[in-house]
């Protein structure tokens, strides 16, 4: 991060402002060069560094989409143990990982095996909700939700949960600080996103750990092309490359790994929340390189209030107009150039209705017919796409061929 700021520092869209080499204060350092700026978390939580951090954060949201995070707070032997969990969670046997299979989870929580078109293994976690099940007239996605955790056996991995809830609570209280400092550097009033969130949302988000090979196609991904939500934060659990993002112009751009940092991805609600303020670009993961060692990550994701309505989304936060002057050019510059964005959005949502008067939901769907379509219900489809199996044994309501490709 520069050392100190003048007017002249201010960079124009689409140029990569400094620093893209090591700040002065590590003039040793062996950081490979990056695309995006790296942030010091540490510099936020003094009144002093704050100002320049939040100028430098505002340079990542508004410029780049995403940023390197470091001196995060979570303790080096927690991620550090997390790293280790990384490699022997896909090292277990195939009859634990049977145990934990995805189809056996209504929330699509567990081990997942090897997806067609992709080279990646993944275990996914939720926040423990302490037993809560959705009510017999609930909303599809509220099995979704209040599915319990398929956690490896004690014997198979000891200690793993007791750790990931650990990682789990750091990361969260770490999102929702950002939530907050991304409003500070926007100039919006704090608490505009609590809206978008319940106190459900605070007790933990997603984590998904993926491994990632090389298959017999070279030109397969390892992940394809996907954007998150909100904020999520990658941990790189080895040193092994792969990450790519696809910038405003439409470049890729390699995001090497960097030791005891994480990775911040800004999400397309985020991105309309704040009036196409905040930039969110597209990332994937290509196959490790030739003789290399499976690539490992994981990537903890914000979850929104599954009621949220997604025309909320669309006509944003309260208090935009108090933005920044900066971001006020950069919001209103992207957002026309993006209103054919604003029209794809509302095809999605206008496809999602269609499909829920077509008959081939629940009393208790179609019911939701009437209401505006909400977070949950995308979250949902998206994920009875992508895994059509667990979607039909959980979710006999939807036919998968109805579901919108592109929700």
């Amino acid at each position: 991060m520069s050392a100190s700021i003048s007017p002249t520092d201010v960079p124009s869209p689409y140029t990569i402002p400094p620093p893209s080499v090591p700040p002065p204060e590590e003039p040793n350092s062996s950081l490979p060069p990056i695309p995006l700026l790296l942030l010091d978390h540490s510099k936020s939580l003094s009144p002093a560094t704050k100002p320049e951090f939040l100028y430098w954060l505002r340079m990542a949201i508004l410029y780049h989409g995403s940023f390197y995070l470091t001196n995060t707070g979570i303790p080096e032997e927690l991620t550090d143990q997390m790293a280790k969990s990384a490699e022997e969670l896909f090292n277990i046997g195939d009859d634990e990982k049977g145990k934990c299979s995805v189809n056996h989870s209504s929330g699509f929580l567990g081990w997942c095996g090897i997806v067609d078109g992709e080279c990646r293994e993944t275990w996914e976690f939720g926040p423990d909700l302490d037993g809560k099940q959705a009510s017999s007239n609930a909303p599809l996605y509220a099995r979704l939700r209040y599915a319990p955790n398929q956690y490896p056996s004690e014997a198979a991995l000891p200690n793993f949960k007791g750790m990931l809830k650990g990682y789990n609570k750091f990361l969260t209280d770490l999102a929702f600080m950002y939530n907050e400092l991304i409003l500070e550097a926007l100039g919006v009033p704090t608490g505009a996103f609590d809206g978008y969130f319940d106190e459900e949302a605070k007790l933990g988000g997603r984590i998904k750990f993926s491994r990632y090979f090389r298959g017999e196609d070279p030109k397969q991904y390892g992940e394809a092309p996907y954007r998150d939500a909100w904020l999520s934060f990658l941990m790189f659990a080895n040193d092994v490359p792969g990450v790519e993002m696809l910038s405003e112009k439409r470049q890729t751009l390699t995001l090497p790994p960097l030791p005891s940092t994480l990775l911040v991805q800004t999400g397309t609600a985020l991105s309309f929340a704040t009036h196409h303020a905040v930039l969110s670009l597209p990332h994937r993961v290509l196959q490790p390189p030739p003789d290399a060692p499976d690539a490992l990550t994981i990537r903890y994701a914000m979850q929104l209030r599954p009621n949220l309505p997604y025309d909320d989304i669309l006509k944003g936060i309260e208090g935009a107009e108090n933005m920044n002057e900066e971001a006020k050019r950069v919001r209103d510059q992207r957002r026309e150039r993006r209103k054919r964005g604003f029209e794809a959005v509302r095809k999605v949502v206008a496809g999602i209705r269609a499909f829920k008067g077509t008959g081939k939901a629940t009393e208790s769907t179609s019911k939701e017919a009437s209401k505006l379509e909400t977070v949950g219900d995308a979250d949902l489809y998206r994920r009875i796409k992508s895994r059509p199996t667990v979607g039909k044994k959980w979710y006999p309501e939807i036919s998968v061929e109805s579901v919108p490709a592109s929700s």
